[in-house]
């Protein structure tokens, strides 16, 4: 008996020190990268970085931190490219994992401290989305130093006007 009401003491005090969304979900979460077509090659850099913290080829996933301290959420900068295609740069962020941080923090015992705590300390309060598609787009040839030919039927009647014979 002696040694049950320390034990119980224990698991009643670390009860009161978790939060429901690190519990559920985690610090960090796994995120989907794609495109159309498949192949592209994906860089991911901190918000304001200058050093991708994952290059890789889509489709992949990436473990991501949700959260960048205390209260913080975070961002990063998620860059595609193919050769043939136009480039793709664009900002994800975090938002409040709203389910898990304030409903499951409700009823848990201790949640108040996860609460204000522990999910915000540990990040587990943000989320991403699950996945990021972009349909790629492929580039233009350039006009400068590009012989174009075409049959007369095709080109425009205005255009035609302006035309000169070649013999």
């Amino acid at each position: 008996m002696r040694k049950t009401i320390p034990m119980i003491l224990v698991l009643v005090l670390a009860a009161t020190m978790i939060g429901c969304s690190t519990i559920v979900s985690g610090a960090r979460q796994e995120v989907t990268f794609t495109t159309s077509p498949d192949g592209a090659t994906v860089s991911i850099y901190e918000e304001y970085g200058s050093y991708p913290i994952y290059t890789g080829q889509t489709p992949t996933q990436v473990k991501l931190h949700r959260g960048g301290g205390m209260y913080n959420r975070t961002a990063y900068r998620v860059v595609y490219e193919m050769d043939g295609y136009e480039p793709m740069t664009f900002m994800i962020e975090s938002s409040l994992n709203g389910g898990w941080y304030i409903a499951g923090n409700f009823f848990m015992p201790g949640g108040l401290i996860g609460l204000l705590i522990v999910d915000p300390a540990t990040g587990a309060m943000w989320k991403f989305d699950k996945q990021y598609h972009y349909v790629m787009t492929e580039t233009e040839a350039e006009a400068d130093g590009v012989l174009a030919i075409n049959l007369v039927g095709d080109v425009p009647e205005d255009v035609m006007s302006e035309a000169v014979r070649i013999n």
